[in-house]
């Protein structure tokens, strides 16, 4: 994971909790999806996003301030254009995938077997 979105992650359990809790801003599985996008230069050499999925109303907050003040843009769901896949991962109670682009100098296969090798799931989509 890299420092920015190790950043955006503590950011997210910091202001939103575990997730799991019951209540309109609880989580527990029934929250909103959102996402992190880093254009070219920002995060390193290509196109990155990350995607939060089922955060509670808090949590989405978090994830979308901590992305613009790291100069990202937030959304719904990370863009599946130009994309190469997806790596998708729980970190913490969360379940994160971290999209590649085809401007990111890599392949499919090789961010496919880096994700493998780091325990993630590879995915076509976000």
């Amino acid at each position: 994971m890299t420092i920015r979105m190790a950043l955006l992650f503590s950011t997210v359990v910091a202001c939103g909790g575990s997730g799991s809790s019951s209540g309109p801003d609880g989580g527990g599985g029934t929250g909103t999806d959102v996402s992190c996008t880093y254009a070219p230069g920002t995060m390193g050499s290509g196109t990155s996003c990350s995607q939060f999925h089922s955060v509670s109303a808090n949590q989405r907050m978090a994830v979308q301030s901590a992305c613009t003040t790291q100069h990202g843009t937030s959304g719904s769901s990370c863009s599946t254009s130009d994309l190469l896949g997806c790596c998708g991962m729980m970190q913490g109670t969360f379940y994160v995938s971290t999209c590649t682009y085809a401007d990111s100098g890599s392949t499919a296969t090789q961010e496919m077997s880096g994700c493998v090798t780091a325990g993630g799931t590879w995915s076509a989509t976000p």
